[in-house]
């Protein structure tokens, strides 16, 4: 997903930057708090539940970011 963000970075307009920033870390702090909900509370299988919310969340936005990159 870093990669992802770093090449969406340099390829947008600087206008396009500092907008692209702010939703990539408010979307961390989804990520976060949702899989957190999954995590919660104790036990093997919610620990479990948890990773794979993180896994799977961070794929998709992998995914969502390469496909910005070839918008133009």
């Amino acid at each position: 997903m870093n990669a992802a963000h770093k090449a969406l970075q340099a390829q947008v307009d600087a206008a396009q930057r500092q907008p692209l920033l702010a939703a990539q870390r408010l979307w961390v702090q989804y990520r976060d708090a949702n899989c957190a909900f999954y995590g919660t509370p104790d036990g093997s299988m919610r620990k479990v539940e948890g990773a794979e919310c993180l896994r799977s969340m961070t794929e998709d936005r992998a995914r969502e970011l390469e496909k910005a990159t070839k918008l133009d």
